[in-house]
């Protein structure tokens, strides 16, 4: 009795595992596609995939929300872009990947205020 509690014991433990690889192992494959479209300027297909993403780990990460940051300044989205970079600062992450977005920073708050300059000129010649 007391040597099929521990089999199945050991079983449960194995299948989780094997469920979580996989479901690392599929998060993992759909940001891979997500990069390869953002490289091709497909950014509602990058968009996408990220969502599947966290739709596979219950959560976003630091990496993905890079990548949204990265995605939102080039499709022109800078509110969102902003948005992605405060909750960016809430992650861990690697220092190369700290730099590389933190750098998202100043081009973010620039386009923005760039935006708010046209908006107050156009107002002051209406």
């Amino acid at each position: 009795m007391k040597k099929i509690i521990i089999l199945t014991a050991l079983t449960l433990i194995s299948i989780t595992n094997i469920f979580a690889q996989t479901k690392n192992d599929q998060a993992r494959a759909y940001y891979i596609e997500a990069e390869k479209n953002y490289e091709l300027k497909d950014y509602l297909s990058s968009l996408a995939n990220l969502i599947k993403v966290e739709e596979i780990l219950g959560a976003t990460n630091a990496r993905v929300l890079a990548l949204r940051v990265k995605i939102s300044y080039e499709a022109k989205d800078y509110d969102y872009a902003k948005k992605y970079l405060k909750q960016f600062s809430n992650y861990d992450s690697s220092e190369a990947l700290k730099n590389e977005i933190l750098s998202y920073i100043v081009k973010v708050d620039n386009k923005l205020e760039e935006a708010l300059s046209i908006k107050a000129v156009s107002y002051t010649h209406l």
